[in-house]
């Protein structure tokens, strides 16, 4: 019989199952937005370990990092820190094509600010190359290399005028043209010393492990290209160094990061100390001495017009201006090396 406790009863059946039904929905959704913003964290920290190393030490302990911006460069890349060596890689990789592209005859011009480049093209960069091939008795004897030469060919000219048979690589062909036309030595191609025809007595690698995707198997090549006791001499940035210029870079890298970089990426592999020593490792190699240095470069010198024209370059050359005073006290600090290694298996 149905009376009105009845209809009530059913009336209050219903309402508590529209309750349960919104309570569960709500439910559902919070789930759902929970799942969407863990996915959203995985997404911007980790990539598939399976397919990715680090470019610096090989290691899988990787994962996509804001402490850089990304570069649009074709199509969008990301930088990924490693856990290991703390060094950065950037992904997906360059092709080859665009390799070609970004190490024409040109590349210098390219790379514009002219200003900004002080540190970059004066040849003051390979004063501790000069002191130590001056150092070196019956010059004449030995076969000098130049791994990365450029088009300016500047230590290939530098050696031969020291009295070393000197040569040079190129990775662009128009780049090798050039820079045998001003220094008047041959210039092969990366190809033709990985063959390990060609041996010399000093190979020297100057601001190249940075612009490449897989610097430890280019190790081996070059280790290759060494006589047995020949010496590799190594220089360039480190760009993942705990300075107080990079951890400026950061900040911007993660104020600006949804808007990528146009700058096209000739860096790569951002370099720590402790990455450049493991990869020596993985490689046999032993250092000897590793010099670090804190240039001014690549922030303008505080002061000069350059560093007013924004707000961002003026901290930046306040911050290295500080980091070249912090160098003085600490002689580990700072953001380049130098060294010179040797085959453990020598």
């Amino acid at each position: 019989m149905y009376t009105p406790t009845t209809r009530n009863n059913h009336l209050l059946g219903s309402l508590g199952t529209t309750e349960s039904s919104i309570t569960n929905h709500a439910s559902i959704r919070l789930d759902l937005l929970a799942i969407g913003l863990v996915l959203r964290v995985i997404g911007e920290t980790f990539v598939d370990v399976t397919t990715v190393n680090c470019f610096l030490c090989g290691s899988t302990r990787i994962k996509r990092t804001r402490d850089r911006r990304p570069v649009n460069y074709h199509v969008n890349r990301y930088f990924l820190k490693c856990r290991d060596c703390k060094g950065y890689s950037l992904w997906p990789k360059l092709e080859n094509w665009e390799i070609q592209k970004l190490y024409s005859a040109n590349y210098i011009k390219d790379i514009a600010p002219a200003s900004s480049l002080d540190y970059e093209s004066d040849k003051a960069r390979f004063t501790k190359l000069e002191r130590y091939l001056t150092s070196i008795s019956d010059r004449g004897e030995k076969l000098y290399l130049d791994f990365g030469c450029g088009a300016s060919a500047d230590t290939v000219i530098l050696a031969k005028a020291l009295g070393f048979q000197a040569f040079g690589v190129e990775v662009a062909e128009d780049t090798r043209r050039q820079a045998n036309l001003v220094s008047g030595c041959e210039i092969y191609s990366p190809e033709e010393v990985a063959t390990g025809q060609h041996r010399f007595d000093i190979v020297f690698m100057g601001d190249v492990l940075e612009h490449v995707m897989d610097p430890i198997s280019l190790l081996e090549s070059v280790q290759k290209s060494l006589k047995a006791g020949g010496v590799l001499v190594i220089q360039g940035p480190l760009e993942g160094a705990v300075t107080l210029s990079n951890l400026f870079v950061v900040l911007k890298a993660q104020i600006f990061f949804k808007r990528p970089s146009t700058f096209p990426p000739y860096h790569v592999s951002l370099a720590r100390k402790n990455s450049i020593l493991r990869m020596l490792k993985i490689r046999g190699l032993t250092s000897a001495n590793m010099e670090i240095t804190e240039p001014y470069w690549p922030a303008p010198r505080l002061g000069s017009r350059d560093s007013l024209v924004s707000p961002s370059k003026f901290v930046l050359s306040l911050t290295k201006l500080i980091d070249v005073g912090i160098h003085r006290i600490n002689k580990s600090y700072g953001t380049r090396f130098f060294l010179i290694s040797k085959s453990s298996s020598f």
